[in-house]
């Protein structure tokens, strides 16, 4: 039996405050999730900013508190090559003519998932339809293999179970799982949640995790379709990662709207907190990604600070370096580590794409990193929200309007 790890007491993690710059008209959660006006209280937002995160009201735990400015669409270029260079690292970004997929996806593309294979990518969002396309070779084949249109509401997350089994999630209180073979609409399960589920994850065994917004973390056998734990965190669950190392087994990371970092381990059957970690300025965490080898998580904040925190248990968790520059708009935009682990990529409302070096690990104090930019899009005036790689050679990017291309990737 796992011995459970001691518990840490809770700690703030600085950083400096960040403007959230608008992404092209488009929201940085679902618009349905969104309270209505007279739930938020109002403030007047500095010119040139977005989204605002509000606190909830105890009586309205099952809705995101954030309000939204639009604004007018940045003036960019759409370069057909982009390069990104320092001392240790030299990445080129390529177009390639043939995979400019446009359109992709009918708007917003909330959520991404390749299978394991690398042969069928599934995307979903704003139009409540998931869409399949076969993927051969670094090649995404243009015309949908399938379309899943079960959902009644905006699609929140997508995951892959298995090769052909998918996990999605809406802004209607619907979890689908459903064979991504033939008859796809006839042949699905559903699990029933008490509210809306922003982030799904693949667990262990026949397990998949869920992250609510009333402050629930479940875990469901997917075959029985039962309920095996949940953990109680009052605060709405916004990004959910699971340790990947055999030394991180059994460890849960969760973010919540309100920019706490929470530890969970499962231990004797249930789930127990190690430690939370509070930002200063409360800003909402958006995602949270691990490091496939090293004991590292990357976590995204609302205020455009991506925080590199070790998680090797035996120091304890702790805030190892920072990566600034960027400027997100919340949600949308999803970091994504290169297969070889030793690049980040995320889009950014201002810049096109920036490319983090990996930190060398271990790391004998907190550092600053600015990223490689480059104004890299693929349509005029629209950020890119996703990175998906379709091999070490070839990265889809999609942008806030389903607009998507096909990129060559050389890192040197």
């Amino acid at each position: 039996m796992a011995s459970l790890p001691p518990k840490s007491k809770s700690l703030n993690v600085g950083g400096p405050k960040g403007d959230i710059m608008s992404m092209s008209n488009s929201s940085i959660v679902p618009s349905s999730l969104l309270t209505s006006s007279q739930n938020l209280t109002s403030s007047t937002p500095k010119s040139g900013l977005v989204p605002e995160l509000k606190k909830k009201k105890s009586s309205g735990l099952s809705k995101s508190q954030i309000s939204l400015e639009s604004l007018e669409a940045l003036q960019f270029q759409t370069p057909q090559v982009g390069c990104f260079k320092d001392d240790h690292y030299q990445v080129e970004l390529t177009m390639n003519p043939q995979q400019k997929l446009n359109p992709f996806y009918e708007d917003m593309a909330w959520s991404v998932a390749l299978n394991s294979e690398g042969t069928l990518l599934l995307v979903g969002g704003k139009s409540g339809k998931i869409t399949g396309y076969k993927v051969s070779n670094g090649v995404v084949h243009k015309e949908p293999q399938l379309v899943f249109e079960k959902h009644s509401g905006e699609v929140l997350s997508i995951i892959f179970l298995s090769e052909t089994l998918a996990c999605s999630s809406s802004s209607n209180k619907e979890i689908f799982i459903w064979q991504t073979t033939k008859n796809t609409m006839n042949n699905y399960k559903k699990i029933t949640v008490d509210d809306n589920c922003l982030v799904l994850k693949k667990g262990k065994d026949n397990s998949v995790v869920l992250g609510l917004l009333n402050g629930v973390l479940e875990i469901w056998d997917y075959v029985a379709l039962t309920k095996i734990r949940s953990y109680e965190i009052k605060a709405s669950i916004t990004a959910v990662e699971i340790g990947h190392k055999e030394k991180q087994d059994g460890y849960y990371y969760v973010g919540t709207m309100d920019g706490t970092l929470i530890v969970l381990f499962d231990y004797d059957g249930s789930l127990k907190l190690v430690t939370s970690l509070t930002s200063k300025e409360q800003a909402m965490i958006c995602h949270i990604i691990a490091h496939p080898v090293e004991p590292l998580i990357y976590v995204t904040y609302s205020s455009n600070k991506l925080m590199v925190y070790s998680t090797d248990v035996s120091i304890g968790i702790l805030a190892v370096a920072t990566y600034k520059g960027f400027y997100t708009n919340g949600y949308a935009v999803h970091p994504t580590l290169h297969p070889n682990g030793k690049t980040l990529f995320i889009g950014s409302a201002t810049h096109g794409i920036y490319v983090f070096p990996f930190i060398q690990f271990p790391i004998s104090k907190k550092t600053e990193i600015i990223g490689f930019k480059n104004n890299l899009f693929i349509a005029e005036k629209t950020p890119v929200v996703h990175v998906v790689f379709l091999n070490a050679n070839n990265a889809l990017f999609i942008d806030a309007k389903g607009n998507a291309a096909v990129f060559s990737v050389e890192i040197n």
